[in-house]
C-alpha cells in the first residue's frame, strides 16, 4: 500500500501484510485501519509545515484512525473535517489511481486509505452537530437509519415522513432525521430505547410529547350521516329523504336495537 499526495512522493511504502482471502468488506476495512495505524509514523510527516502535502497527508490518516475511534466524542472527528475542508486540504492528495481529488465528496467517498471511506450525508452530520459531547457511533447510526428510512420510503413510493402528524417548529417538517435529533436532545432516554429498536421515532416523539396523536377517523354511523348530511346538495338531500320514506314504509329499515 502507497499513498501519495499532489507534492511528490511524500509517503513512503508500508509493510506489507496481505490477509487472508475470503475476508468481508467490513473485515478488509478494518485490516487496512490496523495497518494504518502501525505505520502512521511511517506515512505522511505530521511535523512538516502546516497545509503543505506530507503534512496534509499524516493528517488525513489521522481523520481515519479517529473515524474508526467510535466511541469518542464526535468533536474529535468533527473540528479536523470542518478544517480539512475550509482549508482545502483535500485537494493535496490524490486517489488510488494518483490523481488529484477534483471535489470534496469524491475525497469524502473514496475508500481508505486513500479517502476517508464515508458517505457525504455522515461527514455533513459530523460538522454540523451542535452537540460536541454526542457520542459519534451515536450520531452516524441515527444518521445511518435515516438515510436507510428515506431509502425504503423511497421505494415503496411514499412520502418521507414519521407519519401525517406534523412537526411544529422545525423547517424539515416530520423527518425521521429531526425526530433523532430532538430525542437525542431534549429526551435520550427516550432517544436510547429508540436507538436499541424498543420504539420507533415516531412512537418516541409522542411519549416524550412533541407530536400530538393523529386523530382517529369517525366511525359511529350517526355522526358519518351528519357530516354527510351537512356536505349535500339539496337536490341531494330531497333524493335521499325520498328514498328513506320508502324504505321505511316497506319495512326494509330494521331498528338497531
Amino acid at each position: 500500500m502507497k499513498l501519495g499526495c499532489t507534492g511528490g512522493d511524500a509517503g513512503s511504502r508500508a509493510q506489507g501484510r496481505p490477509g487472508p482471502k475470503g475476508l468481508t468488506k467490513a473485515e478488509r476495512q478494518r485490516q487496512v485501519f490496523h495497518i494504518m495505524s502501525d505505520d502512521f509514523a511511517h506515512i505522511g510527516d505530521p511535523d512538516a509545515p502546516v497545509g503543505s502535502p506530507p503534512w496534509c497527508l499524516a493528517a488525513h490518516l489521522n481523520l481515519c484512525i479517529h473515524k474508526h475511534r467510535s466511541d469518542q466524542e464526535v468533536s474529535v472527528l468533527k473540528y479536523g473535517l470542518l478544517e480539512f475542508k475550509n482549508e482545502r486540504r483535500w485537494q493535496q492528495l490524490t486517489n488510488k489511481h494518483g490523481k488529484p481529488f477534483r471535489f470534496w465528496k469524491d475525497y469524502v467517498s473514496h475508500p481508505e486509505p486513500y479517502g476517508l471511506g464515508m458517505l457525504i450525508e455522515e461527514a455533513d452530520a459530523v460538522m454540523h452537530e451542535d452537540n460536541d459531547k454526542t457520542l459519534l457511533r451515536d450520531l452516524l447510526a441515527a444518521r445511518a437509519m435515516a438515510i436507510e428510512t428515506k431509502a425504503n420510503l423511497r421505494r415503496a413510493g411514499r412520502p418521507q415522513k414519521l407519519d401525517g402528524s406534523s412537526i411544529k417548529g422545525f423547517p424539515s417538517g416530520t423527518s425521521v432525521e429531526y425526530a433523532h435529533r430532538r430525542l437525542r436532545k431534549d429526551r435520550p432516554d427516550i432517544h436510547a430505547r429508540v436507538m436499541a429498536g424498543e420504539l420507533t421515532a415516531y412512537a418516541g416523539m409522542l411519549i416524550a410529547g412533541f407530536l400530538k396523536p393523529k386523530p382517529q377517523k369517525q366511525t359511529d354511523p350517526t355522526q358519518i350521516l351528519r357530516r354527510a348530511w351537512k356536505h349535500a346538495s339539496p337536490e341531494e338531500r330531497e333524493a335521499f329523504l325520498v328514498e328513506i320514506s320508502s324504505e321505511i314504509r316497506d319495512g326494509v329499515l330494521l331498528s338497531v336495537g
